[in-house]
C-alpha cells in the first residue's frame, strides 16, 4: 500500500489499500504554542494513519528541491517535514520516495500542471472528487507511486546520431 503526501500548510494525503482511494488534508499551521508542534503533529498523523490503514511506502513531493530563493521559509518548512517523514517511516519500517514536483507533474500532464488542472484531472481521469489542490496533488503522487511500483519508467532523451 502506498501513501501519497503533498507537504503544505494544509498537507494533502492520499492512500490506496486495494479499494477506493482514501484522502484528506492535515492542518499543519501548528499555532503559536511551540515551533515544533506542527512536526510532532505530522509524526502523530502518520502513525495514526499507519495504524488505521498500514502502508509500506510513502511517495512525497520534494518541493524544496526547486524552490525559489524568495521562498526560504517554505524550503525550511518542507525540509523539516521531510526529516520528520524520514524518521517516522524509519521507525515504522516504511520506505520513502521523494519526488521533485516537475517530475510527477510531467508524468501527469507532460508539462506544467496548475492547481485547477490537478483537481479537475483527478475527477476526469479517475472519477475521484478531491476537495482542493493539496488532496489532488497527494492523489497524483499516489498514482505516480503506483505506476512506478508496477514498473513504469520515465521517458529518456534519445541519443543524437
Amino acid at each position: 500500500m502506498i501513501l501519497g503526501l503533498d507537504f503544505a500548510t494544509q498537507t494533502g494525503w492520499a492512500h490506496e489499500d486495494g479499494a477506493d482511494p482514501w484522502f484528506g488534508t492535515w492542518d499543519m499551521r501548528g499555532g503559536n504554542s511551540h515551533p515544533g508542534r506542527r512536526f510532532a503533529e505530522l509524526r502523530q498523523n502518520l502513525i495514526e494513519l499507519y495504524r488505521a490503514r498500514p502502508f509500506d511506502r510513502v511517495v512525497a513531493e520534494d518541493a524544496s528541491f526547486g524552490a525559489k530563493k524568495e521562498m526560504l521559509a517554505t524550503m525550511a518548512f518542507h525540509n523539516c517535514m521531510k526529516g520528520v517523514l524520514l524518521a517516522t517511516c524509519y521507525e515504522l519500517g516504511v520506505g520513502v520516495t521523494m519526488v521533485v514536483p516537475t517530475q510527477w507533474k510531467k508524468w501527469v500532464r507532460h508539462g506544467r500542471l496548475s492547481k485547477v488542472e490537478s483537481v479537475n484531472l483527478a475527477e476526469t481521469l479517475h472519477g475521484v472528487k478531491v476537495r482542493n489542490d493539496n488532496e489532488a496533488d497527494a492523489f497524483w503522487l499516489l498514482q505516480y507511486g503506483m505506476w512506478k511500483r508496477q514498473g513504469g519508467r520515465e521517458a529518456t532523451a534519445k541519443a543524437k546520431k
